[in-house]
């Protein structure tokens, strides 16, 4: 798995400070988790809770649940011991105009 600087400097579109609760969808239901920046091609997200390990919730192909703009389904790219990085599966610029702008 690459690193978040080597995802940095690949990174294709801008990326937008924020916090907000969200929630992802996985094999056993959802987990709460915190957006803290976002493009229309990914995000950076922390997982709120540790009850269940992120090597449990987050596999490939999952779906982030964002209120009010959309669910995106997307991969892990990246994770460090705080964070995770999100890739979206498709452009989301359309859905996410509305929070960036």
């Amino acid at each position: 798995m690459m690193s978040a600087e080597q995802i940095a400097e690949r990174r294709q579109t801008e990326r937008f400070p924020l916090m907000l609760q969200a929630s992802i969808g996985y094999d056993d239901g959802f987990m709460d988790v915190t957006i803290f920046d976002i493009s229309a091609g990914g995000a950076k997200i922390r997982l709120d809770g540790d009850e269940i390990p992120a090597e449990t919730v987050l596999k490939n192909n999952f779906i982030l649940n964002v209120p009010a703009y959309g669910k995106f389904s997307g991969d892990i790219a990246w994770k460090d011991d705080e964070y995770i990085g999100v890739q979206f599966h498709r452009d989301h610029s359309e859905e996410l105009t509305p929070l960036v702008s």
